[in-house]
């Protein structure tokens, strides 16, 4: 009846990713990119992974309650009269049609389900707890919690970007770098040291030498660094 989901296994960037996007649902991937060091066409692969994972599972738009006239908010404290499968059936797919309900959890314990519930004044409260709550199937009785203030509201946590974790975005985007083809085939002419490069070639060279000195930042293993003033020199 409720079907729990795997875990999937995310590394930081996916968290990084995860974590903007959280933040800005319409970022563009461009700036996307840029905030977590990846390249355009590495991070749109990474979004579109997580998506066919089933980590994202839709984009929405937050409204504001009170704009819209809900200036409360209930959570209400559902227990049923008996809790055999045909009684929890009948209740959950009740709340499923009822669209006033913005959200229902199953919960341990004491007490059977949370209801959450945003209305206009007293009068819509009560309305909804006589017409609507109390004729869901197999209610025995409710009680409901009324917010006065909020005092933080966000989303799922995710690990925060340590300095660890920004040195390994650092290494895997000069990884998603260096597989850019025109860099790659570029950067390997220069490493055999062809002398067929000509003039108009060597500028797109430097350039995509200087794409490797940009993320081969410390602390990285010292080849890398010595590699990257390599290709520098032989271009001069």
């Amino acid at each position: 009846m409720r079907n729990i989901p795997t875990e999937v296994k995310l590394d930081s960037i996916d968290r990084a990713i995860l974590t903007e996007l959280q933040r800005a649902g319409r970022i563009s991937n461009q700036d996307l990119a840029q905030r977590v060091h990846l390249s355009a066409s590495a991070c749109l692969r990474r979004v579109k992974a997580l998506e066919e994972r089933g980590v994202i599972s839709q984009y929405v738009a937050l409204v504001n309650p009170r704009a819209v006239g809900k200036h409360g908010i209930s959570y209400t404290i559902i227990n049923l009269e008996s809790m055999n499968t045909p009684q929890l059936e009948a209740f959950e797919q009740a709340v499923r049609d009822q669209p006033e309900v913005l959200d229902c959890f199953y919960v341990a314990g004491s007490n059977d389900y949370l209801i959450r519930f945003a209305y206009r004044d007293a009068e819509d409260l009560e309305r909804f707890h006589s017409e609507v709550l109390m004729r869901l199937p197999g209610v025995a009785r409710s009680n409901s919690l009324l917010p006065t203030l909020d005092i933080q509201s966000g989303f799922v946590s995710l690990p925060p970007v340590t300095s660890r974790i920004a040195s390994e975005l650092a290494r895997t985007s000069y990884m998603d770098r260096w597989s850019d083809r025109t860099s790659r085939k570029l950067i390997d002419e220069l490493a055999c040291g062809s002398r067929s490069t000509s003039s108009v070639l060597r500028p797109r060279i430097a350039r995509a030498a200087a794409r490797l000195m940009a993320v081969v930042v410390f602390p990285t293993p010292p080849f890398w660094f010595a590699t990257a003033m390599t290709f520098m020199g032989r271009i001069g």
